[in-house]
């Protein structure tokens, strides 16, 4: 039997790694080494997310993401955070302007 797409998915998701470097709030003094805890602390503390904040995570293997999912995947797995845009930090429910 073929394998979907989405069994093959969950069957190469792993547990995310632990980064060799911190990952800082932007709002406050809290850092970890896990992209999963950085992002849940941002969503749930600060109601924002890496887009609304204009940020974005970069993977030492070069890959740009929103997401903890491609920290699942890579093998390096090793990521910094970027700014994209130089905007005022956006929360969750707040208007588009």
């Amino acid at each position: 039997k073929k394998e979907s797409k989405s069994e093959s998915a969950k069957r190469n998701r792993g547990p995310p790694r632990i980064n060799h470097t911190k990952l800082e709030c932007p709002e406050c003094d809290i850092s970890t080494r896990s992209v999963s805890s950085w992002m849940l602390h941002l969503r749930y503390n600060h109601s924002i997310t890496p887009a609304l904040a204009g940020l974005a995570l970069l993977c030492e293997c070069g890959h740009e993401s929103l997401s903890e999912k491609h920290s699942r995947v890579c093998t390096v797995a090793n990521v910094t955070i970027i700014r994209k845009r130089d905007i005022p930090i956006r929360r969750l429910g707040d208007e588009k302007y």
